[in-house]
């Protein structure tokens, strides 16, 4: 059975959604995405059998208003971009060159405020995140501290500490 529209990659993908906005953390690439109400609509949308125009008419059913399927193509030309979407030729070609701007000249400055934002930040390995301070690091409370003990070890220099003893609160 082959596809007609767009398909939402899922794989490997930890999805939260938030009020109008959907988080997605990819595992393999350790990348967080955060998609806006409009590019929301549109991945969540993704399903293989939408193809762009059905896709349009969900998003304006949920908007509200008339959408332009321009609006839907730089949506996916985004996701896909993050990897987060295959269109799978669905985006013409003419289409995924639009840049924003010329997207806000065509949807008109009153639609500006609906254009899709996939916004991306790369996360730290486990071992990188770390957010205490380790031993023998300068600390001023004990909550800084990987041992959950910040000692005064003379001439006003506080470190962290293995714990027990007088740790600082």
């Amino acid at each position: 059975m082959s596809r007609k529209g767009p398909m939402a990659i899922v794989s490997k993908k930890v999805v939260q959604e938030v009020n109008d906005e959907t988080l997605i953390y990819d595992t393999g690439s350790h990348r967080a995405y955060c998609l806006n109400k409009v590019s929301s609509i549109v991945w969540q949308n993704c399903d293989g059998e939408n193809e762009t125009e059905a896709i349009s008419k969900i998003l304006a059913s949920k908007l509200g208003s008339d959408i332009p399927d321009e609006l839907v193509w730089l949506a996916l030309d985004q996701l896909e971009n993050a990897d987060l979407v295959d269109a799978a030729g669905n985006v013409p070609e003419a289409a995924a060159s639009l840049s924003r701007r010329e997207m806000i000249r065509r949807v008109g400055m009153a639609s500006a405020v609906a254009l899709p934002v996939v916004a991306s930040i790369v996360a730290p390995p486990a071992a990188g995140a770390q957010s205490c301070i380790p031993n023998d690091g300068s600390c001023t409370a004990s909550s800084q501290c990987c041992s959950n003990c910040c000692k005064n070890v003379g001439g006003g220099v506080n470190q962290c500490k293995p714990g027990g003893g007088a740790c600082l609160p």
